[in-house]
């Protein structure tokens, strides 16, 4: 029970216990707070220490194994691309802006009669007969100079020689490609060994030029012609008796020569 006495102490206990609430709730305030900035930064340390590193292997192993992959798929493409050069009935050979054969598939290694293994690494000018090497030197550097992308060797400068390893010539055809990458220029020749159809032609125009020669000799007029009666072939001594040339003889110019009673007969 409040009296005059006790009232003053009462207030005063009162007063008190508001300020010790007071400082207790700044107290628990602090405490709290300060649980909360140590529970951040322990989040932020594990964090630190072990998130962040995990996801920066992880980033890194990911990296890894999409250049191992790329990795695989490029050896996988040159496998193919190497199978298919392989398979390829002619002979292909590339070399880099130095000349330097870079592959060689098998076709060439039996037209060259030299090991890929032996070729790869070494110089084109292996293969190019001595009296042509300055040639092709000046040949190769005015085609990449030109910015054509292909060219038929052959067409340009007549029968191609090459050189097997065992130090044979023979005769080829070759068609040459460019193509840039890494900012350097390759090469590539598909080659084709003709010496079976040089022989052929050359024994065939030995058999024409001996036909003619007999021919020529004979004392009789000799000519041919096709089905039609067209004349294309006549020898020399046509050509003397009649007074004309095979120009003005050719297809029907022969029937000029003969008497007009006769020209209908013949034909």
């Amino acid at each position: 029970k409040l009296t005059a006495d006790n009232r003053a102490t009462g207030e005063r206990f009162v007063t008190d216990a508001n300020a010790a609430l007071s400082r207790l709730q700044r107290f628990l305030f602090v405490a709290l707070l300060s649980l909360l900035i140590s529970g951040i930064a322990i989040v932020v340390l594990v964090y630190r220490r072990t998130i962040s590193p995990l996801r920066s292997n992880l980033t890194e192993s990911l990296a890894i194994i999409e250049r191992q992959q790329a990795d695989q798929a490029l050896r996988e493409s040159e496998r193919r691309f190497v199978d298919i050069i392989d398979l390829a009935m002619d002979a292909i050979v590339t070399v880099d802006h130095d000349q330097r054969i870079v592959i060689f598939n098998s076709a060439a290694e039996e037209m060259f009669r030299c090991p890929a293994a032996e070729a790869i690494g070494s110089s084109l000018e292996r293969f190019i007969p001595p009296r042509y090497r300055t040639a092709h030197h000046h040949h190769v550097r005015e085609f990449a100079q030109s910015g054509k992308k292909t060219r038929r060797a052959s067409e340009r400068h007549g029968t191609v020689m090459a050189l097997r390893a065992d130090g044979e010539e023979f005769p080829i055809e070759a068609s040459i490609s460019t193509v840039e990458t890494g900012g350097k220029m390759l090469f590539t020749a598909i080659l084709r060994d003709v010496t079976e159809r040089k022989r052929a032609e050359d024994a065939l125009r030995e058999s024409e030029e001996k036909f003619q020669t007999l021919a020529n000799n004979m004392s009789q007029l000799a000519w041919m012609a096709d089905a039609d009666g067209r004349i294309f072939w006549y020898n020399q001594r046509w050509l003397d008796y009649t007074g004309t040339t095979i120009e003005e003889m050719q297809g029907w110019g022969w029937k000029k020569v003969h008497h007009p009673d006769h020209v209908e007969h013949v034909v």
